[in-house]
């Protein structure tokens, strides 16, 4: 059996639809944006020009529709209607004064945690007899808000009727179901209803069996479940669809989406257009209320501002279109929604690119735009394929990703096609400039006035002005010079530069400094540098340690003594002394449990040291340094609040607070250096930098310590700097010359659209691409593309052939000696041409950046994969065949193939095993064996495969097209030949993402606790852009989580009453089937979100207690 655990890592990115509401209250002005399975609600600023997360509420569906329904006009709140893929709606609302939410809980970016969103009314408008249509959902608001339409099957059209007053919908009112009155209309292109009519009356676009396109109105009748014919005659307009305009009154529907722009006024036979090259529409958004100004974007990520001038007739309500004009605005990306939102300052999301927040202007800049960007928000999606990366060799993968696509093949520019982008766990070290100090040992950041001053000096607030560096000897003094470098100070005035410093700090208020060196502590002026105090050990012993709050020192000396001290203008007094066998690397004032406490003064009450002679950590009570509590560094895993302590031996243990007496520590990855601990705020949250020969980053998130790695050699040193040219950054040192950067977490490289990725040993990631091309010139080629795996630099490139397309990409040894160079790389290939449906011819391609051999075959190869040294299985159109590399001659020989199949569109191999998945039938189990591809198995359900994976040996994951995953397995020990030669279909799970790559790795450094073994898993990436993980589980650890997923699926409801057993049941156009063998790790991971009564009505009837559940989950988390 395959008991499995499968959890978003990055959550879907692109955006499907936008709408803008008043949604929180009547007053405010909120942008909703569905990004497939999840729901944002933001908040607009009063300017406009900036946008602030409220909610990110996750769903059991993905978005169909979304629409604003404002029901009580004025002085009340919108609502928003939202229907899902698998035909449910829902009407919600937001409830700021409710503390309970009927949507499982936000993310823990929200920022109000008595947010909710309630539902107003929801329902299944599904229909066992209808065909879904092809064109996908459509939802319809009448702008009277009498009723909203909804067509989801061919000829089909239901109603959803408001009640009196155009109040929301009763929750128990089912749609009405209304037959289209002409057999025409069965493809139905768009449909809106038109405004100022006494009936509510429909605009219907549809085409013929002769591809001719027809406007068409209909009147819709609620009593009678009928519709008669509208107001218009039938249109022919088989170039257009239609948007219709909420104003003027009985004004025919202004264009949305094709080659030419048309407008048809009530009265008026004549139509208006705008002139202009040809182009495709994908989206649009009003402007003006009375809707005469539009903005819309094409395919090619081009910017419109279109004009619509009407004249009224009279007196009466009647008007005339005049003329319509469309204005470039210039090149951003290919939208799939556009909201104006206020002061010129408009939301572009997109399912294919980033999402931007322009800002627009009468005046074009020097790029010939009338826009400036104002954000960006990153977007993965579509994720055509993706390699697992660890280049730092630590344990750690990264995912590059190939995101974006061609744009429907229309020309562009280079790059803005398609990137190639990299996800990984916590942060990366972006370099920003380096300084050539060698030998540094300790670093500190002195803070200009008006910081306040923490412990090690890393305390926010106003930029860092200057550098302290330590040497074996002496000490140096950097700062901002002239112009943006940093220069050594050369007038140190009391700070001393002769001696190696030992802790140095900014004191509260940053008006003074503090240099401790192994003889004395000085007290500097800040600005001047003049020295204000000096104090020195009555005994002479040297200052090994030391730590400071505010304006409280604490100091260790050799003499085995630690000293408390407290500082005023006049210099540092001794306030307190005491016996302590310090020996760790650094001692720190603990800020929190004196908030915990109550003091009074803003002085700490505690101070945490640890000690080699007991190997143990204690809490001294401050001003008297008596000791409060001690814990020896034994091996238990521990909660929420920690205390960190890094090991002479590479070891890093975490502690809770503010008890001390039950702490238990837990190990984290092993490091080969000594791990010292530097604390570190960034934005809201802190970070505990570890320097070591591995360094690390260490974060909270949802209650749990996380542990990424960072990609820098070693660092043993740490300080963070930040300045006007150096925003933001760390200065990181070791014995090398070292550099000042700054954290990120996703690194973007630029360029064409990427189709395919693999890892090369030497050759770092490489990139089968599709360039643009500008208009009027010869059709885009294909190209091989290696880059460096750092910055991203292309390191060379390799055209193909002007009517071939590269479909797949090896790194292969081809033989040991060729493996030791570093690989070949194996590129499959089809010859696309013009008239024909498939391609029937393509090339195996082998080389290491010049062609060393190229196969001819008779199909497209859509898939590589390497079997043993020397061995190439190809998927070339119905067949698998399998090549053999001669290095004598030097070619690829064809030794064998394996016919049956529909597409052979992805292969992979294990051992001598081979997984086959096809285009309509499923996975097949193969086996190299005597010469011979020999089948083995195959699952007999007619599934379209997306991606296959080996979870084991026996055990096989695929996705399918209906956003489903399923896991077979082998059946060796069956009795007869026919039940072995069927594989077991064991796990069934409905994702709700389109997968297009299974890899084996890992995103997170995995720990060892309490002896378990890491769980081995496997990442996916999907066209939303969510990068996944799939687990293996233990049988027990699975049975257990079952439980608790029954238990959280009654306690955390569904936005809009959508059941979690309905969403993550297994359906396709051929079966429907429970979810099982899969646990739901999204759902599993919102347990640590919830509040406490919450948590103890899940673990009812349980065998654990909340605080044993969440350290389970918390371990799953760290998957991710």
């Amino acid at each position: 059996m395959s008991w499995n655990y499968t959890v978003t890592a990055h959550r879907p990115s692109a955006v499907s639809h936008a709408v803008t509401a008043a949604f929180t209250g009547p007053d405010d002005l909120n942008l909703i944006v569905a990004k497939s399975t999840r729901l944002e609600v933001h908040a607009v600023d009063g300017s406009g020009e900036g946008l602030r997360p409220l909610l990110d509420v996750p769903l059991y569906g993905r978005v169909a529709t979304l629409e604003v329904w404002r029901p009580h006009g004025a002085g009340h709140p919108d609502l928003i209607f939202l229907s899902t893929e698998r035909y449910r709606f829902a009407l919600l609302a937001y409830d700021a004064e409710s503390g309970e939410a009927s949507a499982a809980p936000p993310s823990a970016g929200a920022s109000s945690a008595a947010a909710a969103i309630v539902t107003k009314a929801a329902g299944d408008v599904s229909d066992k007899t209808g065909r879904p249509c092809d064109c996908g959902q459509i939802a319809a608001l009448d702008p009277q808000h009498r009723l909203l339409g909804l067509h989801m099957y061919d000829g089909l059209f239901k109603i959803i009727p408001a009640l009196a007053g155009g109040a929301p919908p009763r929750p128990d009112r089912r749609p009405c179901r209304v037959q289209l009155p002409s057999a025409q209309e069965l493809y139905l292109l768009d449909l809106c209803f038109l405004a100022g009519t006494p009936r509510p009356t429909l605009a219907t676009l549809h085409e013929d069996s002769k591809h001719q396109r027809y406007l068409k109105t209909h009147e819709v009748s609620v009593r009678d479940k009928a519709l008669s014919d509208g107001p218009w005659p039938q249109v022919d307009c088989s170039i257009y669809t239609y948007i219709a305009p909420p104003r003027p009154p009985r004004q025919r529907p202004a264009p949305r989406s094709e080659d030419l722009r048309t407008c048809l006024a009530a009265g008026c036979r004549r139509g208006v257009s705008a002139s202009g090259a040809p182009t495709l529409f994908r989206a649009h958004g009003r402007v003006d209320p009375d809707g005469t100004r539009w903005l819309l974007s094409d395919a090619a990520g081009t910017l419109y501002a279109g004009t619509l001038y009407v004249l009224a007739i009279g007196l009466t309500d009647r008007a005339e279109v005049t003329s319509l004009t469309l204005e470039r605005l210039g090149q951003t990306v290919a939208a799939s929604a556009i909201c104006y939102l206020d002061n010129g300052v408009v939301y572009l999301g997109s399912s294919c690119a980033d999402a931007v927040l322009l800002s627009l202007s009468t005046e074009a800049h020097e790029d010939g735009s009338y826009f400036s960007e104002l954000a960006r928000w990153e977007n993965l999606g579509p994720i055509v394929d993706f390699a697992v990366l660890d280049p730092e060799g630590q344990g750690q993968g990264q995912v590059v990703t190939c995101s974006g696509t061609r744009r429907d093949g229309t020309a562009l520019r280079e790059a803005s096609i398609g990137s190639i982008r990299v996800v990984r766990s916590g942060v990366a070290f972006d370099e920003r400039a380096s300084l050539p100090l060698p030998g540094v040992k300790a670093m500190w950041s002195l803070h200009a006035s008006g910081c306040g001053g923490g412990g090690g000096g890393s305390g926010g607030g106003v930029a860092p002005a200057r550098l302290v560096l330590s040497f074996v000897s002496e000490t140096r003094l950097l700062a901002r010079g002239t112009g943006d470098h940093l220069a050594e100070v050369e007038e140190g005035g009391g700070f001393d530069t002769e001696s190696a410093t030992v802790f140095a700090a900014s004191l509260a208020g940053g008006a003074a400094i503090v240099q401790a060196t192994s003889r004395c502590l000085l007290l500097l002026d800040a600005a001047s540098l003049a020295q204000l105090g000096v104090w020195s050990p009555p005994d002479g012993a040297a200052i090994t340690l030391a730590a400071a709050h505010g304006t409280t020192l604490l100091l260790a000396t050799a003499g085995r003594t630690a000293a408390l001290l407290r500082t005023d203008s006049g210099g540092a007094a001794r306030s307190g002394e005491g016996p302590c066998g310090l020996s760790c690397r650094g001692a720190s004032v603990n800020d929190r449990v004196r908030l915990s406490a109550g003091a009074c003064g803003g002085e700490p009450l505690l101070a945490a040291v640890g000690s080699w002679t007991s190997f143990s950590l204690s809490l001294l009570s401050l001003p008297s340094l008596a000791p409060c509590g001690t814990t020896p560094l034994g091996d238990k895993g521990a909660p929420h609040e920690y205390l960190l302590c890094g090991l002479g031996d590479g070891k890093l243990l975490y502690f809770p607070l503010p008890t001390a007496e039950d702490a238990a520590p837990v190990l984290g990855a092993p490091k080969a250096a000594p791990a010292s601990p530097r604390r570190r705020q960034s934005r809201s949250f802190p970070l505990v930098f570890c320097c070591s020969e591995r360094p690390a980053l260490v974060h909270a998130s949802a209650g749990q310590l996380l542990f990424s790695s960072v990609n820098l050699p070693a660092a043993h040193a740490l300080a963070p700097f930040s300045c006007d040219a150096l925003p933001g950054c760390l200065a990181a040192a070791d014995e090398e010359p070292r550099l000042l950067g700054s954290v990120t977490g996703c690194a973007r490289g630029g360029g064409d659209r990427a189709v395919r990725a693999a890892r090369a040993r030497r050759l770092r990631p490489l990139r089968l691409a599709r360039p643009g091309s500008p208009p009027g010139s010869s059709p885009a080629r294909y190209k091989l593309r290696v880059f460096d795996d750092s910055s991203f630099a292309e390191l060379a490139s390799a055209h193909l052939l002007p009517d071939e397309a590269g479909l797949s990409i090896l790194v292969s040894g081809l033989g040991e000696e060729e493996a030791a160079e570093g690989g070949y790389i194996v590129v499959g290939t089809a010859h696309i041409l013009p008239d024909e449906p498939e391609p029937t011819s393509g090339r195996i391609l082998e080389g290491s950046l010049e062609l060393r051999h190229e196969a001819a075959v008779r199909g497209a190869v859509y898939s590589l994969a390497e079997l043993s040294s020397g061995l190439l299985l190809a998927g070339v159109n119905n067949k698998l065949q399998l090549f053999e590399w001669e290095a004598g001659a030097p070619r690829l020989a064809l030794r064998a193939e394996h016919c049956g199949h529909i597409l052979v569109l992805y292969v992979q191999a294990r051992a001598d095993f081979i997984l086959v998945g096809d285009l309509m039938k499923s996975i097949t189990l193969l086996q190299w064996s005597a010469g011979e591809l020999t089948e083995l198995a195959r699952d007999v359900n007619a599934n379209w495969m997306t991606a296959v994976a080996f979870l084991d040996d026996d055990t096989f994951l695929g996705a399918e097209n209906a956003l489903n995953l399923f896991a077979a397995r082998k059946r060796a020990d069956a009795p007869t030949e026919e039940e072995r030669g069927r594989l077991e279909v064991v796990c069934e799970f409905h994702l709700g993402e389109f997968v297009n790559r299974f890899r084996r790795g890992s995103l997170t450094m995995q720990m060892r606790e309490a002896g378990a073994e890491p769980l081995p898993t496997m990442l996916y990436g999907s066209v939303n852009g969510v990068v996944g993980v799939v687990a293996s589980l233990p049988q027990e650890l699975y049975v257990r989580l079952a439980k608790v997923q029954t238990a959280l699926s009654r306690v955390v409801k569904g936005v809009g009453g959508l059941s979690h057993a309905s969403w993550r049941s297994f359906v396709n156009d051929r079966k429907t089937a429970d979810a099982h063998g899969f646990i739901d790790g999204d759902l599993i991971e919102a347990f640590l979100d919830l509040p406490p009564r919450k948590k103890e009505e899940v673990v009812a009837g349980l065998d654990m207690t909340a605080e044993q559940l969440s350290r389970v989950i918390e371990q799953l988390a760290r998957l991710h």
